[in-house]
């Protein structure tokens, strides 16, 4: 399970905005230069809102692994592949079609990817409706103390 510390920034209906920092994972991450939550130091993050959590309450988030990998591998992965698919395709086909190779090659890989990018979307679309590729509230932190006047009567 991934987890992450938050604070609650807005609540409508079943689902809480948590604000998080990115984590330590993200600056080791090898996708860091194409991944979008680099913008910031922080973002926020739609998660399901079981326990109740209002406005300013400290809240632990969790995905499970396996929904991660599975939208990673969506994401990442099945794109590459449409790409790597659509260039050898286009190139193979380049002859029948009386095309130069390398020009068929790359439309048809860009091509593949496009449509696999639509098909991640779809896929996205369909997952962030199913509860278990969306992130929940595990628990409601307690609240940090407030810090204690310094006593300057000592």
């Amino acid at each position: 399970m991934l987890t992450e510390h938050g604070v609650v920034q807005g609540v409508q209906d079943q689902s809480a905005y948590v604000k998080v920092e990115r984590s330590e994972a993200c600056h080791s991450c090898h996708s860091q230069g194409a991944c979008k939550m680099l913008s910031s130091k922080e973002m926020v993050v739609e998660a399901a809102n079981d326990l109740g959590a209002r406005v300013g309450d400290q809240v632990e988030i969790g995905l499970p692994t396996g929904s991660f990998l599975t939208m990673s591998l969506v994401v990442y992965f099945v794109p590459v592949v449409a790409f790597v698919g659509g260039a050898a395709l286009g190139w193979s086909k380049a002859a029948v079609l009386g095309l130069n190779p390398t020009l068929a090659s790359v439309l048809a890989g860009f091509g593949a990817m496009a449509v696999a990018f639509v098909a991640a979307k779809g896929f996205d679309r369909r997952a962030g409706s199913r509860t278990h590729y969306r992130p929940r509230i595990m628990r409601i932190l307690p609240s940090s103390p407030a810090p204690e006047a310094a006593d300057d009567s000592k």
